[in-house]
């Protein structure tokens, strides 16, 4: 399992987050578990988005795919997006 961070700009958050919302049952379904979505404090046009992906494979497969870019395109997704792998760090208390 590992969690992708994804940033990006769009040209206007109320169109990217209706856009988005039709097509988050997406990220309920195998594709992607745990999603968050974040926009900076002073520019809601900033955004970044996590998930949980089963391997950075399938978040490939995910982010190369027509109907994603396309989305990207409609939804009004300014250049490419900035991608981060993460992977959770586990540590106890002593």
């Amino acid at each position: 399992m590992i969690t992708a961070q994804v940033s990006f700009k769009v040209r206007d958050f109320d169109t990217w987050f209706k856009g988005s919302s039709e097509k988050s049952s997406d990220c309920d379904s195998t594709i992607c578990t745990n999603c968050r979505v974040f926009t900076e404090t002073d520019d809601r046009t900033q955004i970044t988005f996590q998930a949980d992906w089963e391997s950075p494979e399938a978040l490939n497969t995910f982010l190369n795919s027509e109907e994603h870019r396309d989305a990207m395109v409609r939804n009004g997704v300014i250049g490419e997006p900035e991608v981060k792998l993460l992977y959770e760090v586990q540590y106890s208390k002593v």
